[in-house]
């Protein structure tokens, strides 16, 4: 008798004790929780070189997104990694799925992980997310139906000072292939278009600037265009301007330019400056029709001294332009004034073109 209450006991408590382990495995698989018991529980899926990001707002710990076509959420999660000591690594970012298909023998989801950025896998061998921080957003096709499941994850990528130089979409490709990618880096700034679009609308353009490494911090800058509502851009040739100076991501043109080839791109994408020219009127008359983009410059790096006159030196610059006439190629003679009462150092300006 005693021996079959122990069993009876020992069976029953086998029983709860499955019961309150399903409970919790079913509790933290729950989405429609608080939060709680399924960060906790995803935090032990985490790789302990994985820092959590801290900087930027909506950016800590797990965030509840739906990009996935159903119902239920998922969970984004973003950090860094390839830190050097205390030193912080560049931001990935990760999405966890529960899926009750992966096993049916099973009565509870499993946590499937999809990468993001960094990844390796087909059309997605980019790179990171950002340098610093991230901040991200859900968009729709149609943003008036901004409800349940989103159809893309946009993640733009700051670096220091808070300008924005990674900028990349996400949309769910199916449960094998995860999320694809559409991804853009511009090291001098990266901008999205229209700027009026609607709040949570697609991206229906990116520009992005890529720095020259030359003196008069010139980018090449690259036009993607959306072709339909996937993530297929098309891309514009490159042209040649200023790199932005602000956070914005828009280019403009020097104030005041200092070196030779800066006063010439000044000239061609400002509004043709009589300041910057001695002759204006033969500039324009050399070169009427309208510049539509500046495909290469060309100078040299030193300069040799003339001495004569008003001039301390003279420089060659060469430009290839796209003009609403065609491709010209041009040559710039630009010379160095001598300071005066007026300009306490000496300028450049352009004498001729040809």
């Amino acid at each position: 008798m005693t021996e079959i209450r122990e069993s009876s006991l020992r069976s029953a408590a086998g029983r709860w004790l499955l019961l309150a382990l399903l409970a919790l495995l079913l509790a933290a698989c729950n989405r429609n929780q608080d939060g709680t018991p399924t960060s906790e529980l995803l935090s032990s899926y985490l790789p302990a070189d994985w820092k959590p990001l801290t900087e930027g707002t909506n950016v800590k710990g797990f965030q509840k997104v739906n990009i996935d076509g159903d119902e239920a959420d998922e969970w984004l999660y973003f950090f860094h990694y390839d830190g050097q000591g205390d030193a912080n690594g560049p931001v990935g970012g990760i999405i966890y799925d529960a899926q009750q298909n992966v096993d049916p023998n099973q009565p509870a989801a499993f946590f499937v992980p999809y990468r993001l950025l960094p990844d390796w896998r087909e059309g997605k061998g980019q790179g990171y997310l950002g340098e610093t921080t991230v901040s991200w957003s859900k968009l729709w096709t149609d943003p008036r139906d901004a409800a349940g499941s989103a159809d893309e994850l946009m993640v733009i990528g700051l670096s220091t000072g808070g300008v924005p130089t990674r900028l990349s979409l996400f949309r769910w490709q199916g449960e094998g292939a995860g999320y694809g990618v559409a991804h853009f880096v511009g090291n001098g700034g990266v901008l999205t278009l229209p700027e009026d679009r609607a709040e949570n609308a697609l991206v229906e353009k990116v520009i992005t600037f890529n720095r020259l490494n030359d003196r008069s911090r010139l980018c090449e800058q690259v036009e993607y265009t959306r072709q339909d509502a996937d993530l297929s851009f098309a891309a514009t040739p490159p042209s040649i301007l200023f790199c932005p100076l602000t956070a914005d991501g828009k280019a403009g043109v020097p104030d005041v330019p200092t070196y030779p080839e800066a006063v010439v791109m000044a000239w061609l994408l400002g509004e043709r400056s009589p300041d910057l020219a001695l002759d204006n009127a033969a500039l324009n008359a050399a070169l009427p029709e309208q510049v539509q983009r500046v495909m290469h410059v060309q100078y040299p790096g030193v300069v040799s001294p003339v001495g004569r006159g008003e001039f301390v030196a003279q420089i060659v610059v060469q430009t290839v332009l796209a003009t609403s006439a065609g491709e010209r190629t041009l040559q710039w003679t630009v010379v160095e004034l001598r300071p005066n009462a007026t300009e306490k150092t000496s300028r450049w300006r352009i004498a001729s073109v040809e």
